[in-house]
Order: C-alpha cells, then sequence, then structure tokens
C-alpha cells in the first residue's frame, strides 16, 4: 500500500490516507463492538445500523 501511495498525485493521496484512517477507525469500533456484548446486541436489534455495518465489513 506505502509503495502505491508515492505514484498518485497530491489530492489522490489524500484520498487513500482517508479511506485508509475511515478503516482503522471503523476496525477499532467494531473490535469494541466484538468486546462488548451489550453493544454488540443493541446493534443486532437495530437492523438499520446492523446493514451500515455489514456493508463497512465488506472492505
Amino acid at each position: 500500500m506505502k509503495n502505491r501511495v508515492f505514484f498518485l498525485k497530491k489530492n489522490e493521496r489524500a484520498e487513500m490516507n482517508n479511506k485508509i484512517l475511515k478503516i482503522k477507525k471503523f476496525k477499532k469500533i467494531v473490535n469494541k463492538i466484538k468486546k462488548n456484548k451489550i453493544l454488540k446486541n443493541k446493534i443486532l436489534k437495530n437492523k438499520i445500523l446492523k446493514k451500515k455495518i455489514k456493508k463497512r465489513l465488506k472492505i
């Protein structure tokens, strides 16, 4: 990943970094959910949130 970034234009590089940051942040959230059973159950009950998380997890 890092090697590729050098070949991108500045704005493309910024977009890549944003995507990576978003994924990292999301992984943190997912890990919190995995650890926290109460939170997990709330999210499973909330279908809209569940769909969003499923979509994001495919990345």
